[in-house]
């Protein structure tokens, strides 16, 4: 429930609350939120971006069974401002989400 009321306040401008959905759903242990609060923190959507935070995330729900979330990852270690950049590691998620 969290999680989708966080989806129509992202939408709908109430930034706040969908981050505090967001982060009640991930503390639920639901591993879609996990990767949901991943993306706010890879690409700064209602958080200051925080590549590192989102990479942990994104690392958190994958293992918890969301193969999107090898695709967030590819893409942030491709990413040249990404403190553990390395194409390498970038194709190695990339074929787990393949």
């Amino acid at each position: 429930f969290h999680l989708l009321r966080a989806m129509g306040y992202l939408r709908s401008g109430f930034r706040d609350k969908a981050v505090n959905d967001i982060t009640q759903s991930h503390e639920m242990g639901y591993a879609a939120a996990t990767f949901a609060m991943a993306t706010l923190y890879h690409f700064g959507e209602a958080v200051p971006q925080d590549l590192v935070k989102a990479a942990t995330l994104y690392e958190q729900a994958y293992r918890n069974g969301v193969t999107w979330a090898a695709r967030g990852l590819s893409i942030i270690y491709q990413d040249v401002s990404f403190e553990d950049y390395s194409l390498e590691q970038s194709h190695k998620w990339l074929k787990r989400f393949e």
